[in-house]
């Protein structure tokens, strides 16, 4: 695999929070594929926390518009997403900054 030793053990913050996962990858920051990255993150779970992380900040972004515009369909749509899935007593993998 291409690139496989540059991607650090230690990345899964990074992957997770970033926004643009192909950047990782041409900025020379971790110098590998697209492909390779997408394989090591699924290896190491990285892309399954990931998905969670980032569901999780939009249905906070939703519950904070519906509280600061008194909007009820931002809160029916994060409700809507927080029934959709199963919430389990997890520890939060990645901090808010």
């Amino acid at each position: 695999m291409e690139g496989y030793n540059e991607i650090p053990v230690n990345g899964a913050k990074t992957y997770i929070t970033s926004l643009d996962l192909m950047r990782l990858c041409t900025s020379n920051m971790w110098k590998c594929s697209f492909e390779t990255l997408q394989e090591i993150a699924s290896k190491r779970g990285w892309d399954t926390l990931r998905r969670r992380y980032w569901e999780e900040k939009m249905i906070s972004i939703l519950l904070k518009n519906a509280i600061d515009e008194a909007d009820s369909s931002s809160a029916e749509k994060a409700l809507k997403a927080i029934r959709g899935k199963s919430y389990s007593s997890s520890k939060r993998i990645v901090e808010d900054e």
